[in-house]
């Protein structure tokens, strides 16, 4: 009993200071975020930093969120350091503790010499695995704290669905859809309200609208990135939520504004549009993209290492590989969400050409800013505050004296400006 007594004790002193422990570990987590964002924030803004005179001391957001990580730090140390040496003195207290009464029983003839020194080996051996795991307490406490945004992405519910369920008819109509990133479907919080709009196969529909009206939101949807929080998305007659992620992408291919490569070779960032292909099938649809031109102009060709994210190439020569691989995949619904945004007028007028070749045949979704660019689409869609205001064709829209014809009569104004 007197070798094992300490040992509850110094246990309870560390579990008493978890609520304490728990507390400065939140806000160690916390404090080493927003460090890490403000570090992010400082590298991607670096020649607007260096432009403006903000490096150095002047930018306080990152000097203030190290010097806060720094201090939550010495804060976490010494808070758990205090608990931690504390059950340490209190189980080492059991060696001296066991060697009083072992001398006590040993004067008064109740024990023997050679079973009191085995008592004072054991002593010496099992102590030394309990203050170790003393120490490693206040650690698995933190550990626990700092993996809780994993264990909450783990918890979250996988999207599935069928695998096999083939769609025959790509008209995509949205029956009553609401959505908001927060879950909230209020007015405030609300991106997409109430939504109901049919888009017919084989055929160009533009979806145009003021900024935050939902666009980019609603081509995700399209796209199962998000499930719609009311209502339905329905492709063919069947409801997106009911086909598998990866099965329904099969069915698409996309072209963003913001085009991500990876380090690697322009042949093989052309070829995840479809890993299977072959070289000539890659060529194919680079020449279709416009991107052979280029490509032929580089040392290694098509086995050319592109950088992080495309770093060697144009703006233009980056769009026109994302067309190629959305040609390489050949996907029946095509989407396209302002692919020709920000481009000197000799790359838009290539990636239009790509994009001609793209579309053919295809059930094609545009979202655009610039209206001049959707106005031989079969069909248009205002949207406004998440809702559809209007739609149309081009000369429809224009004759209604709507929102539309507001942003068109706007674009053409800006178009005689000059410096």
């Amino acid at each position: 009993m007197t070798v094992f007594c300490t040992v509850p004790i110094a246990f309870l002193i560390i579990l008493y200071s978890r609520k304490f422990q728990k507390k400065i570990s939140e806000k160690h987590v916390e404090a080493k975020l927003t460090a890490s964002d403000q570090i992010q924030e400082y590298l991607e803004g670096i020649k607007v930093i260096k432009s403006c005179g903000l490096h150095g001391p002047k930018f306080t957001g990152l000097e203030k969120a190290l010097s806060l990580m720094k201090q939550m730090a010495i804060k976490l140390e010494f808070g758990t350091g205090v608990f931690v040496a504390g059950a340490q003195i209190v189980v080492q207290a059991g060696v001296g503790l066991t060697v009083f009464v072992g001398t006590y029983l040993l004067t008064g003839g109740k024990i023997e010499l050679i079973p009191l020194l085995m008592f004072f080996l054991i002593v010496v051996r099992i102590y030394g695995p309990i203050l170790t795991e003393l120490t490693l307490l206040p650690e698995l406490l933190y550990m626990q704290i700092s993996t809780g945004r994993m264990r909450t992405l783990f918890s979250t519910p996988i999207m599935e669905g069928d695998a096999t369920r083939e769609i025959q008819d790509y008209n995509i109509d949205l029956e009553n859809v609401s959505f908001s990133y927060t879950g909230e479907l209020s007015l405030e919080e609300g991106v997409i309200n109430n939504l109901t709009l049919s888009i017919p196969a084989n055929g160009i529909t533009a979806l145009v609208g003021p900024s935050g009206s939902g666009k980019s939101t609603l081509s995700k949807l399209i796209a199962r990135f998000w499930d719609v929080d009311r209502g339905a998305v329905k492709i063919g007659g069947i409801d997106v939520k009911t086909l598998d992620p990866e099965h329904l992408m099969s069915y698409m291919s996309f072209v963003f504004q913001d085009v991500v490569l990876f380090n690697d070779t322009i042949y093989n960032n052309i070829r995840i549009g479809k890993l299977d292909a072959s070289e000539e099938e890659v060529r194919t649809a680079a020449q279709a993209a416009c991107c052979d031109e280029f490509v032929s102009g580089l040392p290694e060709g098509y086995q050319t290492i592109l950088g992080e994210n495309g770093s060697t190439l144009s703006g233009g020569e980056r769009q026109r590989i994302s067309i190629a691989r959305a040609l390489l995949k050949n996907a029946p619904i095509v989407l396209l969400d302002e692919a020709t945004a920000s481009l000197d007028p000799e790359n838009e007028v290539l990636i239009q050409q790509a994009i001609s070749r793209l579309i053919q045949g295809k059930t094609v979704i545009v979202i655009a800013h610039r209206l001049r660019t959707i106005a031989g689409a079969d069909k248009i869609i205002v949207l406004d505050q998440g809702r559809a205001v209007e739609e149309g064709t081009h000369e429809e829209l224009l004759a209604g004296k709507g929102l539309y014809e507001k942003l068109y009569s706007i674009q053409q104004q800006s178009l005689g400006w000059s410096v």
